[in-house]
């Protein structure tokens, strides 16, 4: 059963590391280097402000 579950991950990272390989260069030229840099900031900590939060009423 391990070596299922190894074999599994193993294919779902080169299956993610080739689909950044093969499209980096399309978004690069897309959005620019100066965003390439910048998704990461962005995505894990901008990414509240774009969120609509519910106001709780009691």
């Amino acid at each position: 059963m391990a070596k299922i579950w190894v074999i599994a991950i193993a294919i779902f990272l080169i299956i993610n590391f080739l689909f950044w390989w093969l499209t980096s260069g399309h978004f690069k030229k897309e959005y620019g280097e100066k965003v390439w840099k910048k998704w990461g900031q962005d995505y894990f900590i901008g990414k509240e402000q774009y969120l609509p939060v519910p106001e709780l009423q009691f």
